[in-house]
């Protein structure tokens, strides 16, 4: 499970629901980091943007994973906190898989080259 620091802009308080939906679907995210490789912590900022009418306003969400090597971040605004969430979830997931691949993508070609060896060499057949 993800450290999860958890911030309100120009919104009173986070309930607690919005908090476990939020650890749920963000802080899950580790279980798609390639092994060795750990989020450090992460930063949610959760914002209530009031435009000029009542039906204007924007929910928007931002993360920031700290990882080894670059900083993975998201953000994304939509009509209530919940779906910023879920959009943010999906935009974080391909980048830790895209992440995962570059890192894991060097042990991968040295079985695969192992494995071919292996069916290239000829079979003893001297008794």
């Amino acid at each position: 499970m993800i450290d999860l620091q958890m911030t309100a802009r120009h919104h009173d308080e986070l309930d607690d629901d919005l908090k476990a939906y939020v650890e749920r679907k963000i802080g899950n995210l580790d279980k798609y980091m390639p092994k060795g490789h750990e989020v450090i912590r992460g930063h949610v900022v959760l914002e209530l943007d009031e435009g000029s009418s009542s039906d204007s306003q924007r929910y928007s969400c931002e993360v920031r994973l700290e990882v080894p090597g670059n900083d993975m971040f998201a953000k994304d605004a939509t009509v209530n906190f919940y779906a910023a969430v879920d959009i943010i979830e999906q935009k974080l997931k391909a980048q830790i898989l895209k992440y995962k691949d570059k890192h894991s993508a060097h042990r991968s070609r040295g079985a695969d080259r192992r494995t071919l060896e292996s069916e290239s060499l000829p079979e003893d057949t001297s008794e």
